[in-house]
Parts: structure tokens; C-alpha cells; sequence
């Protein structure tokens, strides 16, 4: 398992990446993402499950979410893409539902989204698992 820390070239959000044999985990995913995951040279396995967290709504949290979807599809993603946010979280709920709508017949993936309250215990595997919780955000309203 590595971990790597991706500093977005696009906006001022840290994007953060585990990977493992049987899974890749991806915090935030700004506008830029596909840009920087592709530079910094990380494969795209399309048999392992993605679990992509996202923090909040920011674009620099979650505007390359769209265009992230669409590589994956691109790719022929065969295993869930899973997409945790906050339940408040507005944006990435409109943002996937465009992507569902846009390609309702040809996502070869399944997208499994959870949306989260903070505290509360998120079981990613048997050895992994992620517990969000709230702070105050500069710019947050």
C-alpha cells in the first residue's frame, strides 16, 4: 500500500491518494484532478474499485468530478466507483446525476454513492476504514 499526497496545480485543494492491490482511495477530487493523476504518472486499474471522498462542495474539492467519471468510463471501468460527500453537499449531488443522465446506457461501471454525516464510521474493507468529521473551512458558508 503507498499513499501519496497530490498538490493540484489547479487550485489550492490537497488531493490525496491510497492505493492498494485490491483498492485506490481519492480525497477530494478538484478541478485539475485528471490533470494531476495523469502527470504524476498513477495507473488507472480498471478491475479495482475506486472509493472517492469528498470533503465538500468547493470547486476545488469536487469540480473534476465529471471528468473524472468520464476517464474512468473511457477506460472501461468494470468494478464500482464508489463516491462518498456530505450529505448537505448539493454540488456533487447534481454533478453525478448529470453524468448518470448524460450516459445512462453506457457506463460499463456501477457508481455507488454514499452520502455521509460526520462521526459516522465508513467500513471501506476489512483492514480500512474512514471516519469523517466536521471543521470550520475557510470560505465555508
Amino acid at each position: 500500500m503507498y499513499h501519496q499526497v497530490l498538490y493540484s496545480y489547479a487550485g489550492i485543494a490537497t488531493q490525496i491518494l491510497v492505493k492498494d492491490d485490491d483498492l485506490i482511495i481519492l480525497l477530494d477530487v478538484g478541478d485539475g484532478i485528471l490533470r494531476d493523476l495523469l502527470g504524476t504518472g498513477v495507473e488507472f486499474p480498471t478491475k479495482v474499485p475506486w472509493c472517492i471522498f469528498i470533503t465538500h462542495g468547493h470547486y476545488d474539492h469536487c469540480g473534476g468530478l465529471f471528468s473524472l467519471l468520464g476517464f474512468f468510463r473511457m477506460l472501461g471501468q468494470t468494478t464500482s466507483v464508489n463516491i462518498y460527500f456530505p450529505h448537505q453537499s448539493l454540488e456533487c449531488r447534481k454533478m453525478i446525476k448529470v453524468f448518470r443522465e448524460s450516459y445512462t446506457d453506457t457506463t460499463p461501471f456501477s457508481l455507488v454513492i454514499h452520502e455521509i454525516k460526520s462521526d459516522q464510521l465508513i467500513p471501506i474493507n476489512n483492514s480500512v476504514a474512514v471516519k469523517p468529521y466536521p471543521m470550520v473551512h475557510y470560505g465555508s458558508t
